[in-house]
């Protein structure tokens, strides 16, 4: 059983960099724009939406980072006040899992490889390809590539201290992982196809994928804590005290 505020706090991370992606596409599309003064307003107006989407994927993230490393509902509730009238209820009662050792070395030793990989990947290291800044592609690109990389981050810091829902941001970052390096080793991503050196180590990260997601799916399906006052104790039978 998962907690529901897990649930709350999934749906935070993969809104992040969508609500950043949407804002960086809005800002470029403005600057298409020129020409008249009307034009020229609907570019500062546009552009400011872009800037307050790209900024609003940063507290989503650590938002849901904050969530994940919530010990109780109470705390994370905390988390997600400010975001107002759209604030998600966390049940008081929402159950907490029992932190298990069992599978959490493997996944950090995972995500460490991994994390040494995507150092791997950073261009002039050992991707070949360029990525120009000054281009939509290059920053969504390098957006992406630091959001994926935070994600498992996030994860590796929430395993380490026994925190039962950095699991899933490792479950997620692995997902992402695959779902890009999959299209871009068959050269459907721009700029262009990877060259041998980088398709190998992009694919060399695929078979690190399935057992960190088995060890973190195993992890997260764990007995549930019983809240304290569920315990009652059951009083004495008067009748068999008398007959004693």
């Amino acid at each position: 059983m998962i907690p529901k505020r897990f649930e709350i706090a999934t749906v935070l991370l993969l809104l992040a960099p969508l609500s950043s992606g949407f804002g960086l596409w809005l800002i470029f599309q403005a600057g298409i724009l020129v020409g008249s003064n009307a034009a020229d307003m609907i570019t500062v107006a546009e552009t400011g939406v872009g800037v307050l989407f790209f900024i609003l994927g940063f507290p989503l993230f650590f938002t849901s980072i904050g969530v994940f490393a919530s010990k109780e509902s109470l705390e994370a509730q905390k988390w997600v006040h400010w975001l107002g009238r759209l604030n998600p209820k966390i049940e008081n009662g929402d159950p907490s899992p029992v932190s298990s050792a069992k599978g959490r070395v493997y996944a950090m030793v995972i995500l460490l490889v991994v994390f040494i990989q995507a150092i791997l990947l950073i261009p002039g290291i050992g991707e070949d390809r360029l990525y120009p800044l000054n281009q939509f592609y290059g920053l969504l690109g390098s957006l992406w590539y630091f959001y994926v990389l935070a994600t498992g981050l996030s994860g590796f810091i929430l395993i380490y201290y026994r925190r039962i829902g950095g699991y899933i941001p490792a479950i997620i970052m692995m997902v992402l992982s695959i779902g890009t390096t999959v299209p871009d080793v068959l050269g459907l991503l721009p700029p262009s196809a990877p060259t041998l050196r980088t398709t190998v180590l992009m694919l060399s990260v695929l078979p690190l994928a399935i057992p960190l997601v088995y060890v973190s799916w195993k992890a997260l399906h764990v007995k549930v804590s019983e809240p304290s006052s569920s315990k009652i104790a059951t009083p004495p039978d008067p009748t068999k005290a008398r007959c004693s």
